[in-house]
């Protein structure tokens, strides 16, 4: 690619101009599948090869989390590292939003480098890799505790909302308030599988996906104890109680949980 810039390196950068733009629009929030026909449209028409890569003014370029986490200093915009990358319209609508995008204050130390040494790049990697994990950890007990909303279209193996889903109906009684609607019905089938024959073999047999590995790691680690404690029959009330504790609190306790048998099981 090197010893060809005229060629290979136009074609690269267009192929990689063209996977941006269709992970960008993959990660956007699923609801705007009926509203975003503009947005996608402005989208692709970066891509063109008739505008040779130029990055257009209507598009913010938010870099992702995994890319910022493991930089060793500040990054400047490059399109030679476009995967490091996501766009989202500058438009009117909830394309960005304060749970999933932030924006970093930071001054300059030199007149070249914002940040040479990496010194307060590893402040910021340290805070928000807590906040993305506390927010995590946090919104099970939120799903939880909440009523339950939810609005699909057509169903997309998705890590998050099987684990959204889950979450809800292994810690409650309710499952007869979500039963009934279509677009409930595979996630539904998918728990049961989850119990019947595991959580790891169902999720690579229905190919269940997130953008990050962190994030798949974390979630199936979740499912994994939600599935453990419906097999082992714990009572509702007990296992709520178990989540609980594991959420709000950061010591090791002993529990003794009840089974709906009356038998007894230590949980450390």
């Amino acid at each position: 690619m090197k010893s060809n810039p005229t060629s290979s390196s136009n074609a690269d950068t267009r192929d990689n101009g063209n996977s941006l733009v269709e992970r960008s629009i993959a990660a956007w929030n699923p609801l705007h599948n009926s509203e975003r026909g503009l947005e996608e449209s402005m989208l692709r028409s970066w891509s063109n090869p008739a505008r040779k890569g130029q990055l257009r003014t209507d598009v913010l370029v938010l870099q992702t989390r995994e890319a910022f986490l493991s930089q060793k200093t500040m990054t400047k915009w490059s399109r030679l590292n476009l995967d490091d990358y996501v766009l989202l319209p500058a438009t009117s609508g909830s394309f960005v939003r304060r749970d999933e995008s932030f924006f970093i204050s930071n001054f300059w130390h030199s007149t070249t480098e914002p940040d040479p040494g990496g010194k307060y790049l590893k402040l910021l990697q340290h805070d928000l890799s807590q906040c993305f994990g506390r927010t995590l950890q946090t919104m099970s007990g939120i799903i939880r505790n909440c009523g339950f909303g939810w609005y699909y279209p057509l169903f997309e193996p998705r890590l998050w909302i099987l684990y959204e889903v889950a979450m809800y109906l292994l810690t409650s009684t309710k499952w007869s308030t979500v039963s009934g609607f279509p677009d409930m019905q595979e996630f539904l089938t998918h728990i049961l599988e989850m119990v019947r024959f595991g959580v790891k073999e169902t999720l690579e047999k229905y190919k269940y996906r997130c953008s990050y590995s962190r994030d798949k790691e974390f979630l199936t680690a979740w499912l994994e104890l939600l599935v453990l404690l419906r097999r082992l029959r714990v009572h509702i009330d007990e296992v709520r109680k178990l989540m609980d504790y594991l959420i709000w609190n950061h010591s090791t306790q002993v529990f003794i949980q009840s089974t709906r048998e009356g038998h007894s099981i230590e949980l450390f």
